[in-house]
């Protein structure tokens, strides 16, 4: 193999840091073992229809003094043989028109002993809602339901980030929003939120729609409102996915803890798999083109950070598995879309294309702006930097796997740089595939 393989960037582009106004959150608890009807002091009125065996709460309260931009709700039952059919939820903000609160797709296979409702929005304006559950399954009882309100707060644009944009191929991991940046409000780092993170060999990327609303003004808010949901609804140490994709294409990094950090989004067989999450509902609606080309990009970084083939068929706790695949095949689910998972297959072939074009790459004239040259490319450790441009400030060399750890660093001084400058890899640094970062205030003139 050769010692290394790699790609010229151009330099830091600017982005957006998010910040976001305070979220705001109500929840509330309810005993429903108790009296048939009854009405709590806060003015909530609870019916028991003995017959249908129908609970309605009416008169919830959202409780949220400012709400922006948006108000999520999510409903959480405990009781016993709770599954996916034993029940029917909907919810009305005036009881005439009701809506449908399917169970959480994500929670396919969990505790029968608890039934989580799919994540829900409201208008920010939104005083109240009832809730109707209906008791499907002659063997299911109901104990205790906690209704969840949660205001993320909206974001705002200040400052940037740094994000990087690769000159001949899309190879490395693509810019993306961190933790700090769409959940600095909630107080995340880059760290998971609560324990100790787990990490696994990825073998699998899972594809997945958080099956929520298509639209929306601000999905920053959206993934704040999706990491609430998993960690104060479910109970999960962080948000479940890997990876999250706004319609917009903008990339999320979701779940705490770094590269090949075990997440929850796979029907408790999470090992050997990243998963990334396409915002959305999917099921009679195609996602964007926008979106499938990000999703593309963060499958082909992986793909080569692991090593992985995009057409293989691979063997996986959940059975025997394409690489590259859906939620439902090794669960009991829809997700990721009916307009989704029919497109699996072309990108399959699309990022298998992306990959062999990293891996092949014999660019010999890495230029920037015609003044930069780097070669042999691919080499075995020497490497040849030409910049035939004057130079007055010096230039930071860094080499970076393609997770964004940086293995090897060196400082060019500007005198330095006659003609050409010789840099030796060291030999401790394996091979593979690495990504080059020049950086120089010359290059900004």
């Amino acid at each position: 193999m050769n010692k290394l393989s790699i790609l010229f960037l151009v330099l830091l582009a600017l982005g957006q840091t998010v910040l976001a106004q305070k979220s705001e959150s109500k929840t509330y608890s309810f005993l429903l073992s108790k009296k048939n009807n009854r009405t709590l002091n806060n003015g909530i009125k609870i019916e028991k229809s003995s017959d249908a065996m129908t609970y309605s709460m009416l008169n919830i309260p959202l409780g949220i003094a400012k709400a922006e931009p948006f108000i999520s709700f999510s409903l959480r039952l405990v009781g016993a043989n709770l599954d996916h059919d034993a029940l029917e939820v909907s919810y009305s903000e005036n009881q005439k028109e009701w809506k449908v609160m399917p169970p959480f797709h994500e929670n396919t296979e969990g505790d029968p002993s608890v039934w989580i409702g799919e994540l829900q929005y409201l208008d920010k304006n939104t005083g109240k809602i009832h809730l109707k559950i209906e008791r499907k399954g002659k063997k299911t009882t109901l104990k205790t339901a906690n209704v969840r309100f949660f205001s993320p707060g909206s974001s705002t644009s200040t400052g940037s980030i740094e994000s990087l944009k690769i000159r001949s191929a899309d190879c490395g991991q693509p810019a993306n929003l961190k933790r700090s940046g769409w959940g600095g409000s909630l107080g995340l780092g880059e760290g998971i939120y609560s324990g100790s993170p787990s990490y696994t060999t990825v073998t699998h990327v899972i594809v997945h729609h958080s099956a929520g609303g298509n639209t929306s003004s601000d999905w920053d808010a959206v993934v704040r409102s999706i990491f609430d949901f998993h960690v104060n609804s479910n109970g999960w140490a962080d948000v479940g996915y890997n990876w999250l994709i706004a319609p917009t294409g903008k990339l999320y990094v979701g779940r705490g803890g770094g590269n090949n950090v075990i997440g929850a989004h796979y029907c408790a067989k999470n090992g050997n798999t990243m998963g990334i999450c396409l915002m959305g509902n999917y099921m009679t609606v195609a996602p964007t083109d926008t979106a499938l080309q990000t999703l593309e990009k963060i499958i082909t970084w992986k793909c080569l950070d692991a090593n992985i083939n995009p057409l293989a068929t691979v063997s996986h706790s959940a059975g025997l598995l394409k690489t590259i695949e859906g939620h439902r095949s090794g669960c009991s689910t829809e997700c990721p879309g009916d307009r989704t998972y029919p497109l699996l297959e072309s990108i399959r072939t699309n990022v298998s294309k992306r990959v062999n074009a990293c891996n092949s790459t014999s660019y010999e004239d890495f230029s920037f702006n015609n003044f930069v040259k780097i070669y042999p490319n691919p080499n075995r450790g020497l490497m040849s930097i030409e910049i035939s441009k004057t130079l007055e400030h010096d230039v930071e060399l860094s080499l970076n796997d393609l997770s964004g750890k940086s293995v090897f660093q060196k400082k060019i001084n500007a005198h330095d740089i006659s003609s050409i400058v010789t840099v030796q890899i060291p030999n401790a640094i394996a091979n593979g595939f690495y990504l080059l970062h020049l950086k120089s205030a010359t290059f900004l003139s």
